[in-house]
């Protein structure tokens, strides 16, 4: 069984980057890197955002500790002795809401969601055991709406969903305590974000310069020491797949989608939009 950790990491106004990012690796690879990571952190639970900023477990140690213990967690993720696999999907906000700038950016979690359960999913499907079980940390809403949205992978870039869903076992949510695994994907989570913040990166006093491209901040040390091994990796979902998603939807009419929540008595959310986005789909075929 390959079991794949899953979490999420944004910006702290959630108005730059969201990325959600999956690690995968046979059980007994996760049994054996578990104790590693466990004893470094000395019975403290690893969130990248706090362990860099000194808070939670963290605040009691000076930042050039937790500085130290980011890159030893990092060294430990990317050390071959564990071979583990990551990959991550990420969406620039800001150019999401180019392109809908009157929709919820609770979609990018959805979008990203898909694309990494897909993903580890078809990777699955060519390696023995051929199945794959998902953990990711807890989400009330996605977890609602986990069902829906794994019925979405099939509209995604012509994805074959039968073949996948004999590839897919359990699609789960870990609680407290966080396991080992979720706070390895909290990290090359973080990774990810960053390094996709620091591409589009402009700094708010160059005024001078607002129209030109971004200058770009130097690459992050900790997500090199991930890249360069050769099995973290991410898609940046931009232009291209914006645009076709756009194009693909543009018939929706904002009308119609709410008179079809004022006959049906819901209310605008994430569940009912895929329901909608269903019920469209099957009137626009015909």
């Amino acid at each position: 069984m390959l079991t794949i950790f899953g979490d999420e990491s944004h910006d702290e106004k959630k108005q730059e980057v969201f990325a959600v990012v999956g690690i995968a690796a046979p059980q007994e690879v996760w049994d054996k890197l578990s104790p590693i990571w466990l004893e470094r952190l000395n019975g403290r639970v690893f969130h990248a955002a706090d362990c860099e900023s000194n808070r939670g477990d963290f605040k009691n140690y000076s930042h050039e500790e937790n500085l130290t213990l980011y890159k030893d967690l990092t060294n430990i993720l990317a050390s071959s002795d564990y071979n583990c696999v990551g990959f991550g999907s990420a969406i620039d906000i800001r150019m999401f809401k180019l392109y809908f700038p009157n929709s919820d950016i609770a979609i990018c979690y959805h979008l990203n969601f898909l694309f990494v359960i897909a993903q580890f999913a078809a990777i699955a499907c060519e390696m023995p055991p051929h199945t794959a079980q998902f953990i990711f940390d807890s989400n009330q809403e996605t977890q609602s709406n986990a069902g829906l949205l794994f019925d979405q992978i099939s509209k995604l870039q012509g994805i074959d969903i039968d073949k996948l869903k004999d590839c897919i076992g359990d699609v789960s949510f870990n609680y407290k305590p966080k396991k080992t695994g979720v706070q390895c994907a909290d990290l090359f989570a973080r990774e990810v974000m960053k390094n996709i913040n620091n591409r589009y990166y402009k700094p708010r006093w160059n005024f001078l310069c607002a129209n030109q491209p971004c200058s770009p901040r130097t690459r992050r040390k900790s997500w090199d020491a991930l890249y360069n091994t050769g099995r973290f990796t991410y898609m940046d979902i931009g232009i291209e797949i914006l645009s076709t998603l756009r194009s693909t939807y543009a018939d929706i009419d904002a009308t119609k989608f709410a008179e079809w929540l004022n006959k049906t008595g819901v209310v605008d959310n994430i569940s009912n939009r895929i329901k909608y986005i269903d019920i469209w789909e099957k009137d626009h075929q015909r």
